[in-house]
């Protein structure tokens, strides 16, 4: 049997399991270290089981490496064009994966892996960890009949879904993105604001654990403005903001003096950065319409989808970015904090131009927290459809026959981003409508009210 082959049903089986354990909820409770172990358990398996991850980012993380290493300029190099559009913090990871691999003769993907293996494990631990303060012992709600088994220990069940989650396990161990490591920094940054939040130093914490996640990925500082939202005054305000602007700041200075290059073209990089135009939302139906024109469909001629897409591709991001900030501007501060990151990624997710497979596990966590057990399983099940699909397009090609053209793999992809793309529309719709609601924590919980 294939290596693909064992990667691709133990993904089915995992996915299988899932569910299973989401519709049933049965009443288990283990302890935090037997969740995380398993945790990694069924991430190190494909990892070890598979030649490699996703062929571009694999190749981009060892030319990334080799040019560290070299004491070469990441953001100029012609070599590295469009390969790492960070700022200055996981190259260094991505070069000790590579001087490992090259030193004792590891495999270079499994040693890149590992780090957002590790963090994804710790993901489940964090929210077994939030799950105990926030609702301690107390049982879940139960959609099953009231003659069901009774709902487990919320800190269970909670870490439990993530653990075995499809989305983050093909994240992190097949096509090997390193998405968990910001996502986890996000995480921690909101767990000290919500539990130590009232104190200064909490305040401190939660920025800079915030900003150690925008130092590795840019993206955790969609959450910066619902945290200074979230906060009442001007000194706990700024405690947040230089908490969070420091590892950025270290992290560039230690790049410029190490490393040649500007801050010009660092930050030129990474903020020119939009993800991938053409399969994900309205512009997977553009590509659709595209392809059926270019086909022969000559009565969609009038639609102008090339001139769409090519307006898509410019302004797309200035339309998300505006979408984003009229959201903080009216609704974040009215929202519960966890409940507007919340909104804050379905609205990404349903405006944006461009997109990364990857992008689709950060919502998992956040769900899980709030609690929206329902719209995560529908969420759960297309973007599952999909990253299978896109396995069998990529990974599998030389297991299954080449029955499709690589235009015909592409349609295939794209079709199956769209039942995922309209579940993450009709959640947003709900989010807004505030028919899922956060719940705050317990009277007797050891959460702290923030300043104000």
């Amino acid at each position: 049997m294939s290596p693909a082959l064992v990667g691709f049903i133990w993904i089915v089986v995992v996915t299988a399991v899932y569910f299973a354990l989401d519709l049933g909820r049965p009443g288990l409770h283990l302890r935090p270290v037997t969740i995380v172990l398993l945790a990694l358990a069924v991430r190190l398996l494909p990892a070890v089981v598979l030649p490699s991850g996703a062929v571009f980012d694999m190749e981009s993380y060892r030319i990334v490496a080799d040019l560290v290493r070299a004491g070469q300029d990441v953001y100029t190099h012609p070599d590295a064009e469009g390969r790492h559009p960070y700022l200055p913090l996981q190259m260094y990871v991505m070069s000790l994966a590579r001087w490992l691999s090259l030193s004792f003769d590891l495999p270079f993907p499994l040693l890149v892996k590992l780090p957002p293996i590790l963090a994804d494990a710790a993901i489940a631990g964090l929210l077994y960890q939030a799950g105990r303060k926030l609702w301690g012992t107390r049982e879940l709600p139960a959609s099953a009949p009231a003659q069901a088994p009774p709902a487990p220990d919320p800190a269970t069940f909670l870490a439990l879904l993530y653990a075995l989650n499809p989305i983050p396990l093909y994240v992190a161990a097949y096509h090997g993105q390193f998405d968990a490591l910001p996502l986890l920094c996000a995480l921690l940054a909101w767990y000290w604001l919500q539990f130590h939040g009232a104190a200064a130093g909490g305040q401190l914490a939660a920025g800079l654990f915030l900003g150690l996640g925008v130092l590795d990925k840019t993206w955790p500082a969609l959450f910066l403005p619902l945290f200074l939202l979230r906060l009442h005054g001007v000194a706990a305000k700024a405690r947040l903001a230089v908490g969070a602007a420091l590892p950025v700041v270290a992290g560039l200075a230690v790049y410029l003096a190490l490393w040649p290059g500007t801050l010009w073209g660092v930050l030129g990089t990474v903020l020119g950065y939009h993800g991938v135009v053409g399969w994900w939302g309205y512009t997977a139906i553009l590509s659709l319409l595209k392809a059926a024109l270019q086909s022969g469909f000559a009565w969609l001629r009038p639609l102008e989808p090339a001139s769409l897409f090519a307006l898509a591709e410019r302004y797309g991001v200035y339309v998300t970015l505006a979408a984003l900030g009229l959201f903080y501007l009216t609704l974040g501060r009215r929202r519960d904090l966890l409940d507007g990151m919340l909104t804050v990624i379905l609205l990404l997710f349903t405006v944006t131009a461009g997109f990364g497979v990857q992008y689709l596990g950060w919502i998992v966590p956040l769900a899980l927290l709030a609690r929206q057990f329902r719209p995560l399983r529908w969420y759960a099940g297309m973007v599952a459809l999909l990253l299978e699909g896109t396995y069998l397009m990529s990974l599998m090609r030389g297991w299954l026959p080449e029955a499709l053209s690589p235009l015909g793999r592409q349609i295939f992809i794209w079709l199956l981003s769209l039942p995922a793309w309209l579940v993450t529309i009709a959640w947003l719709r709900d989010q807004l409508s505030q028919r899922y609601r956060v719940e705050e924590p317990a009277v007797d919980s050891p959460a702290s009210p923030l300043p104000g």
